[in-house]
């Protein structure tokens, strides 16, 4: 394995690697992780982790890193996050050549458009029924064939990990009012009083691995 931390601003799309171990600024004292599982014709489709720390790459453990549970899977505008770096900050942290997918046959997408379920690297295109993929994709929307941005990925934060998102709103600087907005139309319940509600032993807290 070969180990960046944060120090990799930019990786060009064509040097993105399966395996590829990542990390992204949600807030100013707010990091979340993930692997690309398999790049495809869209980007790539990847991993998140159910992992967040205060600060980049500590403490995260590279050797262990196929341990960390995955909250969920989605594919990736690699383009835009990695080598255009037009939202947040997202860069590669290590290398795994060593890497396999381990659910190779996983449906990760639905593209509704043209009947189809894809694998990870879209090496698989299973025939779905429109009603059935709707059904999937009402049941879990990252299933939706789309290359996803920071935005996308906020939004996913939102409804799949809403306590990381206890921190002052200004911390997630141009992302604050999207952020607010959408954990409304997710949840149903204003972000500030849903704030004020928590009790402080339920605080989430980034610096311990989830």
């Amino acid at each position: 394995m070969k180990i960046f931390n944060w120090e990799k601003n930019r990786t060009l799309y064509r040097y993105l690697k399966n395996g590829d171990l990542f990390c992204f600024k949600i807030a100013d004292k707010l990091f979340g992780y993930g692997r690309i599982i398999a790049k495809n014709k869209l980007g790539a489709t990847v991993g998140i982790f159910d992992l967040f720390t205060s600060s980049p790459v500590e403490p995260f453990d590279y050797k262990n890193a196929g341990n960390y549970p995955i909250l969920f899977k989605t594919v990736l505008d690699c383009h835009t996050l990695f080598e255009s770096k037009l939202e947040s900050d997202w860069r590669i942290i290590a290398q795994d050549p060593d890497y396999q997918d381990p659910t190779p046959s996983e449906i990760t997408s639905i593209n509704l458009a043209l009947g189809v379920a894809h694998n990870a690297d879209f090496s698989i295109a299973q025939k779905i029924d429109e009603e059935e993929g709707k059904q999937r994709i009402f049941e879990r929307i990252e299933l939706r064939e789309t290359p996803r941005s920071h935005y996308h990925i906020l939004s996913l934060l939102i409804r799949y990990k809403p306590e990381i998102f206890n921190l002052p709103i200004e911390s997630f600087a141009e992302f604050g009012d999207f952020i607010s907005d959408e954990f409304q139309k997710i949840h149903h319940r204003n972000l500030k009083a849903w704030k004020a509600s928590r009790s402080p032993h339920k605080t989430f807290s980034p610096d311990v691995a989830r």
